[in-house]
């Protein structure tokens, strides 16, 4: 073979391997066709839980009628004050309201005792108590009740005569001016005097 010869078979066969080393369609590197994402669900709003708002409780007023909070110490003396104000009268009877303001918060009985003490702070006659039960005292709160003296069908005593507020731990002088003084209810019934109160309330 002539060296023309030979370049020409090598010329063919450098042709035959470009061809063969080209890419083919269909074949390249590339991946398959491009593939379209699923469209993204929306995202689902957070569900909201509803505050329930306890609506607030108003703490009731003390009243006459409570039974007192367990645990709530009787006043002292020192604690309380009481003072009485007009006296109005009738033949038979003297009554007048006495205000009660307690220091501290303690209790007292719901339906109070009262004695009758003379000029020379002796004991005339204590009453009895209308009720049971037991009234926690707010501190700054006036309480009131209507005292009810009836009849008097013992000797003149040394005036003036006044109030005294009987207490589970003592008994607590009611300040005013004299309760009696020379006027004396009439002895109506034939015993007496009587003492007689309501129960203790807010005063208005």
């Amino acid at each position: 073979m002539t060296d023309r010869g030979a370049r020409a078979a090598l010329a063919v066969l450098v042709c035959l391997l470009a061809i063969a080393c080209a890419p083919q369609p269909g074949t390249t590197g590339e991946s398959g066709p491009p593939t379209t994402p699923n469209p993204s669900l929306p995202d689902e709003p957070a569900m909201t839980i509803p505050t329930v708002t306890e609506p607030p409780i108003d703490e009731p007023a003390p009243t006459a009628t409570d039974d007192g909070t367990a645990g709530t110490p009787p006043c002292e003396l020192f604690d309380l004050k009481a003072s009485h104000g007009l006296v109005e009268a009738t033949n038979d009877t003297r009554s007048t309201e006495v205000v009660l303001v307690a220091a501290a918060t303690c209790s007292v009985d719901a339906f109070p005792t009262f004695g009758l003490v003379d000029g020379k702070g002796g004991s005339i006659e204590t009453g009895d108590g209308g009720g049971p039960g037991a009234l926690d005292l707010v501190p700054g709160v006036a309480y009131r009740t209507e005292v009810t003296v009836t009849g008097w069908c013992l000797a003149d005593p040394s005036f003036p005569v006044n109030l005294r507020l009987m207490t589970p731990t003592g008994a607590l002088d009611v300040t005013g001016d004299a309760f009696l003084d020379g006027d004396l209810p009439d002895c109506a019934s034939g015993t007496g005097p009587t003492i007689e109160a309501t129960a203790w309330e807010p005063a208005a």
